[in-house]
């Protein structure tokens, strides 16, 4: 077996225990087994050949992620997971690694589902209410913690599966498509992963039909700044409720959102915010990936990740512009859920090796390290 078949497998593997870990929860062994098939992947990849990368950036970047993990601790595993495999992802086929890391999580979302339907895991049962708590719907978690979780579960493999499928996905599997997450729908009740998905398999439609149109639009380079847009306006909003900002269209902003803006505005007021970040224990959920690396990783990591993100989408857009698409997805996905920080629940993270590159000679070569090997010529 060649050493990138086997790195591809580990990445697998990985992929499969922190999938495990979100369904049915993490211990001892299973962050064993997943330190395990780390070590096992690093020993791997550094018996590989490496193109040639920029020191410095590289240098840069993992003093930041060491900061991080000072302040943090081991909590930022899933970070230091995600660094390396963005630096060491040089020279591996791309589409082999979302392969790796989507198939895991389509069999465990099947298996799950399946379980809970036949009573051998809980189904766990909620309702949406009022504020004067009057009952409005019920929702079915089916095998899942939450019924919100299965919908950010299933979202990275789905948009992993069409972005490798491109143009060549079929009008009548995006039908099939939408019936079944109009089902799930249905028992979840969770409008955020639902209506996202939704967007994301007419536009993919549109990428398809009218390949033209959507690749000037994908151009735009108004869509550079998407996400610095959701951060700031996710980590402002949020400090000016917590210095008085209110009124009843904040007030109905927040409901809609599920009290989401509260909740950040709380978890702001008791911690505050750091340059460098802090270890917090949250006592709440904050379904908001950006007030959760303002607050932990400090500001000056969140300022990098989202100045870096304009320049990130501009190189993209003169190489994969379908990619663009799939970023600002997740981008946006990422003010409802916090988990999309994460190579194994957002495989975009891995094109931010293009960072890392020494300068290409042609766009040409930029296009050949993400659609094939990740080969500079």
């Amino acid at each position: 077996m060649g050493n990138k078949k086997l790195t591809y497998i580990l990445v697998g593997l990985l992929s499969f225990i922190n999938s495990w870990q979100i369904v049915f929860g993490s211990s001892t062994i299973t962050q064993i087994i997943y330190l395990a098939f780390l070590s096992c992947y690093l020993i791997t990849i550094f018996s590989m050949k490496y193109y040639h990368f920029n020191l410095v950036k590289v240098t840069l970047f993992l003093i930041l992620i060491i900061v991080v993990f000072v302040t943090n601790g081991f909590s930022t595993l899933n970070l230091i997971t995600s660094a390396i495999l963005i630096i060491t992802s040089f020279n591996l086929d791309k589409k082999q690694l979302i392969r790796a890391l989507i198939a895991p999580r389509f069999f465990l979302f099947t298996i799950t589902i399946l379980l809970a339907f036949i009573g051998l895991i809980p189904n766990n049962v909620i309702y949406r209410e009022t504020a004067n708590h009057i009952i409005l719907n019920y929702r079915f978690s089916l095998g899942f913690n939450h019924p919100n979780t299965l919908f950010w579960f299933i979202f990275p493999a789905y948009m992993g599966y069409l972005y490798l499928k491109e143009r060549k996905i079929k009008l009548c599997e995006i039908i099939i498509h939408i019936i079944v997450f109009s089902i799930l729908f249905y028992y979840t009740d969770c409008r955020t992963g639902y209506f996202i998905i939704l967007i994301a398999q007419v536009l993919v439609l549109f990428y398809k039909y009218f390949p033209k149109i959507t690749s000037k639009i994908l151009s735009s380079k108004f869509l550079r700044f998407s996400i610095i847009v959701f951060a700031i306006i996710s980590i402002i909003v949020p400090i000016a409720m917590d210095n008085g900002l209110s009124g009843s269209i904040i007030d109905e902003l927040d409901s809609i959102l599920s009290y989401r803006l509260s909740l950040s505005a709380a978890s702001i007021n008791k911690f505050g915010y750091s340059l460098l970040g802090m270890n917090i224990t949250y006592e709440h959920v904050i379904d908001n990936l950006y007030i959760y690396i303002f607050q932990s990783f400090g500001v000056l990591f969140t300022g990098v990740y989202i100045i870096s993100s304009y320049f990130f989408i501009k190189r993209l857009q003169s190489v994969d512009k379908f990619l663009v698409f799939f970023i600002i997805l997740f981008a946006l996905y990422s003010c409802f859920e916090k988990v999309y920080f994460n190579v194994l629940n957002n495989f975009t993270l891995l094109f931010y090796s293009l960072f890392f590159l020494k300068k290409c000679k042609s766009t040409y070569s930029y296009s050949l390290y993400i659609k094939n090997s990740g080969a500079i010529l």
